[in-house]
């Protein structure tokens, strides 16, 4: 199936494809509060098609008031496994590539390691298509792929070089706790050829240059994960070993959260100065509220599509005149967004787009 992300495209800029073999997840931060793909398995739980619907039916659940979330329940289709080479085999086939479990996360506890390490056999026979991989979960990567858990599928040294790497963070919190657990995989082998982290749903500032790695009881250490010069500690090893790509999202839907303007523009010049690829996909639900002809917000009629976002992360919705009155006065830096929707708040950032890929390495 083709995917509407913007970022999974093929080689030549066409939509890439998704490929699902797993179904069900849980909760696991705060950015998997408002998660998109929990509706979607509900709606194909309830698809016409009896084969669709009943792959799907019991891996979301409704409650009484109305709200969806996982039951818990993961499971595998191990006959979806076989797509990839499926689709090589046709002859119009182009190299093409495939958002790998996109509606649930591949290193989920609950997937066997064999389940994995049997997606790993068909990406390395797939050797024309680009598979990415994006998970919240990045800690078992090492283990299921070169340790015990994975009977030492990689030998040391090995990777696969179209296979990409993708950790999901929303606040320096998670950064501080993923990424470093993803960065893990370049000390196994250097010739994993990209590692990305995807900041989406963005709900507070991150400094990409100030993880903070724990040393167990000796304390901690932080330090940069976009590359290194080497004369300094970073958690993403010395000689420009650390981050490859970098994508930036705002929340959509419903419950959307807003996303405050500076902490798009600290990563992206973070980013411009390490030489880091650069990738904005959306605002989302919320963009800057455009001042009214008047010269005044309307508070009265438009309260309830206005956010005032603090830089720390906090936001206040709806919004009254006194409120907008106070959070001016106590902090210039609090931006008012409005909920003007994802497609009017659009993808410019600086009154342009943002869509750098990165350099694939080849070792």
């Amino acid at each position: 199936m083709s995917t509407a992300i913007s970022w999974a495209q093929n080689p030549d800029g066409t939509p890439g494809e998704t490929w699902d073999f797993t179904g069900g997840c849980t909760k696991c931060s705060p950015g998997c509060a408002n998660c998109w793909a929990i509706k979607d398995i509900w709606r194909m739980s309830h698809h016409p098609n009896p084969k669709i619907s009943e792959r799907h039916t019991g891996l979301v659940c409704k409650a009484e008031d109305g709200s969806l979330n996982w039951t818990g329940e993961v499971r595998c289709w191990d006959e979806r496994l076989k797509i990839p080479v499926e689709n090589a085999k046709r002859r119009n086939h182009k190299p093409t590539a495939y958002f790998v479990c996109s509606r649930t996360d591949l290193f989920h506890p609950a997937v066997p390691a064999e389940m994995i390490t049997a997606a790993y056999d068909v990406m390395g026979h797939c050797s024309d298509d680009r598979f990415i991989i994006l998970t919240k979960r990045p800690e078992r990567i090492v283990p299921v792929l070169y340790g015990e858990e994975g009977h030492f599928y990689f030998g040391g040294g090995d990777y696969l070089p179209n296979v990409w790497h993708l950790t999901t963070v929303e606040n320096q919190e998670m950064a501080d706790k993923r990424i470093p657990e993803l960065l893990k995989l370049r000390a196994e082998s250097p010739g994993w050829p990209v590692l990305g982290v995807s900041i989406e749903p963005m709900l507070a500032g991150i400094d990409l240059t100030r993880i903070t790695v724990p040393l167990g009881e000796c304390g901690f250490v932080t330090g940069t994960v976009l590359g290194s010069d080497g004369t300094s500690f970073s958690p993403g090893g010395a000689n420009g070993i650390g981050l490859d790509w970098v994508i930036v999202g705002g929340e959509s839907g419903k419950n959307a959260r807003p996303m405050h303007p500076d902490w798009v523009r600290k990563v992206r010049d973070d980013c411009r100065a390490a030489g880091v690829a650069f990738y904005f996909k959306q605002w989302g639900e919320w963009g800057d509220a455009p001042i009214p002809p008047s010269g005044h917000f309307e508070f009265e009629r438009d309260g309830n599509l206005l956010a005032i976002v603090h830089p720390n992360g906090l936001h206040i919705t709806p919004v009254n005149r006194l409120q907008a009155q106070i959070g001016h006065w106590l902090e210039e830096r609090q931006r008012t967004m409005m909920r003007i929707g994802k497609k009017r708040a659009g993808r410019l950032l600086d009154s342009r787009t943002w869509e750098e890929f990165p350099e694939v390495r080849k070792r």
